[in-house]
C-alpha cells in the first residue's frame, strides 16, 4: 500500500513540475505557492526536486537583467546592474586562490537576482523580493546566505 501512494505522490509532483516548467517556457503565470502547497513539500525540497528535475534532462535557467528590469519596472537600472555585476565578478575571481578561478560559476540565477535586488535598493526603488526570490528559483535562505557573502550588506532586508 505504501508503494502506491509512493507512486501517486511521485507522479503528482512531476505534473507539478511540469506544469511549472512549461508556464516558466511560455510566460505564463505559475502560483508557485499554491504548488508546494499541492505537493506536499517543503518550499525547500521543492524547489531542489525542481531543480534535479531540470538537470536531468539538461535545461538551464536563466535569468537576465532585462527581463528583470522589465517586469519590476525599473529599465533605468540596467546598466547598473550589469557594471555592478561585472564588478563583483572581477573582484570575487581576482580574491580565488589560481586553482579554484576558473571553476568559478555565476551561472546561477541567485548572483543575477541579488545584483538585481541590491542595485534597487541603492537607488531607492521598491523590488518585491518574494517575487525576485521565485523568479530566481532559489529558497528565501539561499538568497539571504548569498546576500551576506556579498559585501557591504545587510542581511535584514
Amino acid at each position: 500500500m505504501q508503494h502506491r501512494n509512493l507512486i501517486k505522490f511521485m507522479t503528482f509532483s512531476l505534473l507539478l513540475f511540469s506544469y511549472n516548467r512549461c508556464s516558466v517556457v511560455m510566460q505564463v503565470l505559475f502560483d508557485r505557492q499554491l504548488a508546494i502547497r499541492l505537493s506536499g513539500m517543503s518550499e525547500k525540497a521543492y524547489i531542489r526536486s525542481f531543480n534535479v528535475m531540470q538537470n536531468g534532462i539538461g535545461i538551464k535557467n536563466k535569468l537576465d537583467v532585462r527581463e528583470l528590469a522589465i517586469q519590476f519596472g525599473c529599465v533605468r537600472l540596467i546598466p547598473s546592474v550589469q557594471k555592478g555585476l561585472s564588478l563583483y565578478r572581477e573582484r570575487f575571481i581576482a580574491s580565488l586562490p589560481p586553482s579554484r578561478r576558473a571553476s568559478a560559476d555565476f551561472t546561477r540565477p541567485v548572483f543575477t537576482a541579488t545584483g538585481f535586488y541590491l542595485c534597487a535598493k541603492k537607488h531607492k526603488l521598491k523590488v518585491d523580493k518574494n517575487k525576485l526570490i521565485e523568479l530566481s528559483e532559489e529558497t528565501k535562505q539561499a538568497q539571504l546566505n548569498f546576500l551576506k557573502r556579498v559585501p557591504g550588506t545587510e542581511v535584514g532586508v
